[in-house]
């Protein structure tokens, strides 16, 4: 009796059609038109990257925002990129299809818009990083389905969660800024210049003037 169920069971494996992948289209873009500037105030130009994504390389538990931006790079994973242009409407739309397939392992996944002319991380770097509750690649069981996953539209502007960068006239706490000319759409902020740490000697021939200058004032006593 078992190696009949066994037979049956081995048939159906392959007679029976596996259970069918659908895709995800997700459409992202900024209102038309849009104002997109970078921390000193100047417009976007074509060196700028935007780019849609999640950070789920190295674990799905990694949130990016101002004390971690050193690892936002290494976590990255890349969906689409798209460049802003001013002809003939000042605005960026891209449209990307995840394929129910190969991106399966992405379900759920926080999904973000990374802004930026160079992914370093210093003071050459002008970065906007924003995201929504609402923009999450469909779930696995959607995915599984055998149909096409609702299409997802993510705007820049309606985003509610800003780790860096200023949107919609309101500048977040990640990055800094020289220009605070409104209104603005989106703008990048840049990263502080970092304060070097005293070397050895320059603490020693600091100690030393200050036992210098002690010694001094006790012989003038």
């Amino acid at each position: 009796m078992n190696l009949r169920f066994l037979a049956v069971a081995i048939w159906l494996t392959i007679a029976l059609p596996p259970a069918a992948n659908c895709d995800q289209t997700i459409n992202w873009s900024s209102h038309v038109p849009s104002e997109l500037i970078d921390s000193t105030g100047s417009v976007f130009d074509t060196v700028w990257t935007i780019a849609l994504g999640t950070f789920g390389q190295l674990g799905d538990l990694f949130a990016p925002d101002e004390s971690n931006t050193a690892d936002w790079l290494a976590n990255w994973v890349e969906l689409d990129t798209t460049n802003y242009s001013t002809i003939p409407i000042p605005a960026f739309a891209s449209s990307v299809v995840l394929d129910g397939t190969t991106d399966i392992d992405r379900a759920d996944e926080q999904v973000y818009m990374w802004f930026y002319n160079n992914q370093v991380g210093d003071t050459s770097s002008e970065w906007a990083l924003i995201s929504d509750p609402s923009w999450t690649i469909a779930s696995a069981a959607q995915l599984n389905d055998g149909q096409s996953a609702p299409v997802s539209t993510f705007e820049m502007n309606t985003a509610s969660i800003v780790r860096w960068g200023g949107l919609n006239d309101t500048p977040s706490t990640g990055g800094v800024r020289t220009d605070g000319t409104t209104p603005f759409d989106l703008q990048t902020h840049t990263f502080a210049p970092v304060v070097p740490e005293p070397t050895v000697p320059a603490v020693l021939l600091v100690s030393l003037m200050a036992i210098m200058a002690r010694r001094t004032r006790g012989l003038g006593q």
